[in-house]
């Protein structure tokens, strides 16, 4: 899907040339491995507030390339247990641990990023195929969004502060991996 371009996340190439890949590849394999919304969204009340409203995420997704891969059990126990992994010329470049979970507030997103300190990130938006989480008080990523696009499709967004003051964002599109 598409974001309208009247809300289109400006990119910062600074890192482009560098990386040889997007601004935000690194830090969105540790968001996912750890989103601007399109102009209309499924409202929270959509969800139940159980780890039962993440559990299309269930499963193994991998991005064209299989550079980024993310794989999330089935929602048991009040949670949902994630690994990602980005492998760049045959080594890890980064992994991340996260878990979906149940709180008094609703949902809650913990990354950690190279199996570092959790971060919280609390559920803003729910629906059939959509979750979004948020912690505007963290650096760099504040938003993490997960859509369905299909019955074997995802993207995976996050987006924060730009150095220059502005905002900007990275989307994957994943798609399911079947098991081997």
């Amino acid at each position: 899907m598409r974001r309208p371009a009247d809300r289109a996340v400006p990119r910062d190439r600074s890192r482009d040339r560098r990386a040889g890949r997007g601004p935000g590849r690194l830090v969105l394999a540790l968001a996912l491995t750890a989103c601007r919304p399109a102009s209309t969204t499924t409202p929270a009340t959509a969800c139940t507030g159980a780890v039962t409203d993440a559990a299309w995420l269930a499963g193994s997704w991998r991005e064209r390339g299989g550079q980024v891969e993310e794989h999330w059990t089935v929602a048991a126990g009040r949670t949902m247990l994630g690994l990602g992994r980005t492998v760049v010329g045959g080594g890890t470049m980064a992994f991340e641990f996260m878990r979906i979970e149940e709180s008094a507030d609703g949902l809650v997103f913990v990354a950690h990023p190279s199996a570092g300190p959790g971060v919280e990130f609390r559920r803003t938006a729910c629906g059939p195929d959509l979750l979004r989480f948020e912690n505007l008080a963290h650096d760099f990523p504040q938003v993490i969004e997960y859509r369905r696009t299909g019955a074997d499709a995802i993207t995976a967004t996050v987006e924060g502060p730009g150095r220059d003051g502005g905002r900007m964002g990275q989307t994957l599109e994943l798609r399911r991996e079947r098991p081997r």
